[in-house]
């Protein structure tokens, strides 16, 4: 009869039910533990094995893994009684002692359930289940996989054992096959060597190579391609790997099989764009290459490699100095060759001028003899005229400074004076000094010097010439600027208007003032200043200013230079040019604050009639030279600073003179129009490609910033195809137009020209 009360029954039902739920939770966090977990029967036959375990020794099916014996899945050291080992060792002090834990290795199974050479290394304990009664009912196995711990130290140990390898070694051979071996010991692998590359005849060459004991040496000579058709792949660098020969469709199977390379790592090393040596590793068995088995490879690659690199360097730095010592004793006899028979004068003098050492060109030159001069100051030879000069170069000399060409006379023995022009270097409170005879130039020189004035104004006169096109515009915007401030000036004295009246006088005396600037600086120029034109080459000019660039832009900009190969020669100043092209430079990086690319481009360029219309240019060919930034360009809030518009027609102003500009923009005022201003044809191209309303574009011809106002009514009329474009040019008509006509709605206004006949113009294209 059950005398337990309600409460007692509903307490014992509670605690089953935790107890129930306990065992699920307990069951479900073996099952979702990342370590590998087992249970055995007493005689070591296993009941169960948790999914992680089932994956780390890559067998699932349950009709293969349960009722096995545990020791079949374990390693306990080395050799076929690894298993016995275990079942003699380790379960029965765990019998003895209750748990058990060290290191051991789990044995991975193929598919039919059969043990494979591979193993997982495992941290370990082995310990006994119990029933109510104490008594062992079976075992527990925890295990967690230290493989890549393992691994890790072993590869960091490697590391280690490589430096001190490296720094023992001196011949870089011996330095790549060592660097191998460390590779091929560490990962385990059939085969690891180096060897150096034909790229030509695709063969490889194996001094020797380290091999696992039983496996083949690779030394000799090998052909790739008798191994398949991966030497592309390596001559462009790619590091190549399978990890079967049979999978891979680069191979030949039957070659590398007899090689015993039935897998491999191909590891090429590369200098100056040229497949030169090769890092290798071979295994004969297939092998998956994990990512920090190649990542392993590579690294002990690239520090061999850098300690060869810098062994070769102690090896070069060891012939320079061999070569410098042989170079010193030959230069040594040879200078000796050179004091003795040289054409030019030669001298030691101490830094107050005493003569102490001559060479025999002294009879030659002058006269002289050695024992003439020796001891004696040689301000006893110099002509009294040069005696100044002479003492503040000696002092110049004293003060470390080195002479490049001074030249002064020396008394010849018959009283006649030669002129010598001297280099000297100071070392050791002496002067070592060469002079070379320049009599016979100097005397040529005068007659020459007329001569050479004479062209070099001839040149000038060319020059102002060929600017005369450019200044002319000048002028005539300049013109424009002045009559038209007096004609509006004029306008507003008859209506009796003198408001604004001194703007334009301003305007007038401005222009007139810049019209005066600019006839001085053409006058200097014709006639003191000289352009010094001359064919050069391009390239060479803007490859000896690549440095300078470079430290002028700073470090956050890339420079490249992209040169035409075979560019023609250019007829210009070469000092001007390079002053156009550093500030166009400095300009970029201006616009680049943050950093960028500034490229540098030259190229061969022939212009058609088209062509050379665009530009303003005559037909013909010439040399180009581009500078191109990354720069931001104008800012979103730059560009939508306009003139608030006007409610009638609205007419686009672009000129870069600012007199002109405001002459125009009155007279259009005016007559009652909305008038947007814009200062060069990339500021006027933005507004015609806003919506803002145009209805006629006035524009200057000759505008800065790479695009001329031709151009730009071409680029405003191919997205408004209507609007109609009055250009106002300085230069001759056919300038403008070439040979060709005015597209209709397009007028021509040539400068100076009256504000009148501009306002008549204007409002008769806008009301047609």
């Amino acid at each position: 009869m059950d005398r337990s009360g309600p409460d007692e029954a509903s307490a014992t039902g509670a605690r089953s039910n935790r107890i129930e739920a306990s065992a699920r939770g307990f069951a479900a966090l073996v099952e979702q533990s990342a370590d590998f977990i087992a249970m055995a029967s007493p005689d070591g036959l296993v009941d169960y094995l948790n999914e992680a375990g089932q994956r780390l020794i890559g067998l699932t099916d349950p009709a293969l893994l349960y009722r096995r014996r545990l020791a079949n899945l374990v390693m306990h050291g080395t050799g076929a009684a690894s298993g016995q080992a275990f079942e003699g060792h380790v379960l029965p002090e765990v019998q003895a002692s209750a748990v058990w834990r060290g290191d051991l290795g789990l044995r991975r199974q193929d598919a039919a359930g059969a043990g494979i050479a591979a193993m997982v290394s495992v941290s370990c304990s082995v310990f006994p289940l119990r029933d109510a009664q104490g008594r062992i009912a079976g075992f527990g196995m925890v295990a967690r996989d230290v493989t890549q711990a393992r691994q890790v130290a072993l590869r960091m140990q490697a590391l280690v054992e490589l430096g001190d390898r490296m720094r023992e070694l001196d011949d870089p051979a011996d330095m790549a096959r060592a660097a191998a071996e460390i590779m091929g010991r560490t990962l385990e692998v059939s085969r690891a060597g180096y060897g150096t590359i034909d790229a030509v005849r695709e063969t490889i060459t194996i001094e020797r190579d380290w091999t696992l004991p039983g496996t083949s040496s690779l030394a000799g000579t090998l052909h790739f391609r008798e191994f398949g058709s991966y030497i592309e792949d390596l001559k462009r660098g790619e590091t190549v790997v399978f990890a079967d020969a049979e999978t891979d469709a680069r191979t030949t199977v039957a070659a590398l099989e007899r090689i015993e390379a039935r897998s491999l790592v191909n590891l090429p090393i590369v200098e100056q764009g040229r497949f030169v040596a090769l890092f290798y590793l071979n295994n004969k068995d297939p092998r998956a290459w994990t990512e920090s088995e190649l990542g392993f490879i590579r690294e002990v690659a690239d520090r061999a490699r850098d300690a060869i690199e810098r062994r070769r360097g102690q090896h070069q730095l060891r012939r320079l100095a061999d070569d410098l010592q042989r170079l010193v004793a030959q230069r040594t006899a040879d200078r000796d060759r050179m004091w003795r028979l040289s054409s030019d004068v030669m001298l030691v003098v101490t830094l107050e001028g005493v003569i102490e050492s001559v060479n025999p060109a002294w009879r030659r030159v002058l006269d002289w003899n050695e024992p003439d001069l020796l001891g004696i100051n040689c301000a006893e030879l110099i002509h009294p005229d040069d005696l100044a000069a002479t003492r503040t170069e000696l002092a110049r000399l004293a003060d470390g400074r080195v002479t490049q060409r001074f030249e002064n006379c020396y008394r010849h023995r018959d009283g006649s004076y030669r002129w010598l022009a001297w280099t000297a270097v100071p070392e050791a409170g002496r002067v070592h000094a060469v002079g070379r005879d320049v009599t016979a130039e100097r005397a040529s020189a005068e007659a020459q010097r007329v001569l050479e004035a004479q062209l070099r104004q001839s040149q000038k006169m060319e020059a102002v010439g060929q600017l005369s096109g450019g200044i002319a515009h000048d002028f005539n915007n300049l013109l424009t600027g002045i009559t038209g401030s007096l004609e509006l000036l004029g306008t507003r004295l008859t209506q009796g208007r003198l408001e604004g009246a001194d703007r334009y006088i301003t305007a007038a005396v401005g222009a007139a003032g810049r019209a005066a600037s600019l006839t001085h600086r053409l006058l200097a120029f014709s006639r003191r200043q000289t352009l010094d034109p001359r064919p050069i080459n391009l390239n060479r000019l803007i490859g000896g200013m690549e440095e300078l660039v470079r430290r002028t832009v700073g470090p956050m900009i890339t420079v490249e230079v992209v040169q035409e190969g075979c560019l023609w020669m250019t007829l210009c100043d070469p000092n001007q040019l390079e002053n156009a092209l550093l500030n166009l430079c400095i300009n970029g990086r201006d616009a680049m604050p943050d950093g960028g690319r500034l490229t540098i481009e030259t190229a061969n360029s022939r212009f058609d009639v088209r062509a050379a219309r665009e530009r303003d240019l005559p037909t013909g060919q010439y040399v180009s030279l581009c500078v191109t930034d990354t720069g931001t360009g104008m800012e979103a809030e730059t560009a939508a600073r306009l003139p608030r518009l006007g409610s009638g027609e609205t007419v686009l102003v672009v000129d870069d003179e600012p007199t002109v500009r405001m002459l125009v923009t009155e007279v259009l005022e005016n007559l009652g129009y909305a008038v947007i201003e814009a200062q060069d044809g990339t500021a006027g191209l933005q507004v015609l490609r806003s919506d803002a309303q145009i209805d006629l574009l006035v524009t200057d011809v000759g505008l800065p910033g790479g695009m001329n106002g031709r151009q730009l009514a071409d680029a405003a009329r191919a997205r408004r195809p209507d609007l109609k474009v009055l250009l106002i040019t300085g230069y001759a008509e056919n300038a403008v137009i070439g040979n060709g006509l005015l597209a209709p709605g397009m007028e021509l206004l040539t400068k100076p020209f009256a504000m009148s006949t501009l306002g008549t113009r204007i409002r008769g294209m806008i009301e047609s």
